[in-house]
């Protein structure tokens, strides 16, 4: 039995009947909550999560993601069901049709999309139009888990819905991005990749973000407690910090929010 994940904006009692009905169906499955506290139809920070963990994770691994994009004709999008990775490496990811599983899935590479319409395998078809949302991921989620081959859950499509993380820009020694999401301990998380980043400046190097100056280094021990840094995170993206603080509140940065980087 595959290992299976969950990623939800759920929040506090409710994924327990996600779980609660994964192990009524399969009690030796293995259960792992990556967060149920990403915010109300925060799609993008979601995504975000899921990117950051899935390399950790080993073969056959069955990511369920619901983070709904709260559209306002209240209608829930597809689900799909997507694999990726190598040959005999692939991890499985299911959820709704709005761009939260697909930067993670393409992070490991040969990405396919599939449409999910067969629900009650073991009985007759069942349009996912006749059950809640939840029910329709979990009911996947646990056949994938189980072996099923995902071409089982419906036809493979094309035109599933795209994200990625914004638009970052290079202007000689400076760099302008955004703050994708503030974790729990404050530390700013922004869409600036690591490779951009060193192109740029070393670690050591001084930093000017948006008017303060800090040090660009490699760990949080390297500056005093209470002071301020930029590092790179451990999901490969530039990191602003305060080591033992709070840098959302003490750098003024708030999720969504513009960040100019000079490098000094």
């Amino acid at each position: 039995m595959s290992l299976i994940t969950l990623t939800t904006d759920f929040g506090d009692f409710y994924p327990a009947t996600v779980k609660a009905a994964l192990k009524g169906e399969i009690p030796e499955g293995r259960i792992i909550d990556i967060t149920h506290s990403i915010p109300q139809s925060a799609v993008r920070e979601g995504a975000f999560v899921l990117y950051s963990i899935v390399s950790y994770f080993p073969a056959k691994t069955v990511h369920l993601g619901v983070v709904e994009s709260g559209s306002e004709s209240g209608k829930s999008c597809r689900p799909i069901a997507v694999a990726a990775g190598r040959k005999g490496e692939k991890q499985f990811f299911v959820g709704p049709d709005n761009g939260l599983l697909l930067p993670a899935a393409r992070r490991l590479g040969n990405v396919n999309v599939f449409e999910i319409r067969d629900l009650n395998l073991s009985h007759e078809p069942e349009s996912p139009e006749n059950v809640c949302d939840s029910e329709v991921f979990t009911h996947a989620g646990k056949h994938l888990a189980a072996g099923l081959p995902i071409e089982k859950l419906g036809p493979e499509v094309s035109d599933f819905t795209a994200l990625n993380f914004g638009n970052f820009e290079v202007n000689g020694s400076a760099l302008s991005g955004e703050a994708l999401l503030a974790d729990s301990f404050g530390n700013i998380i922004t869409n600036i990749p690591e490779e951009v980043v060193l192109d740029l400046c070393c670690f050591g190097s001084k930093v000017e973000v948006n008017g303060w100056k800090l040090p660009f280094v490699q760990t949080y021990d390297l500056v005093r407690q209470g002071k301020p840094l930029a590092l790179i995170g451990m999901h490969g993206f530039l990191e602003l910090a305060v080591n033992r603080g709070n840098a959302e509140s003490q750098l003024g940065i708030k999720r969504g929010g513009p960040v100019e980087i000079r490098v000094l």
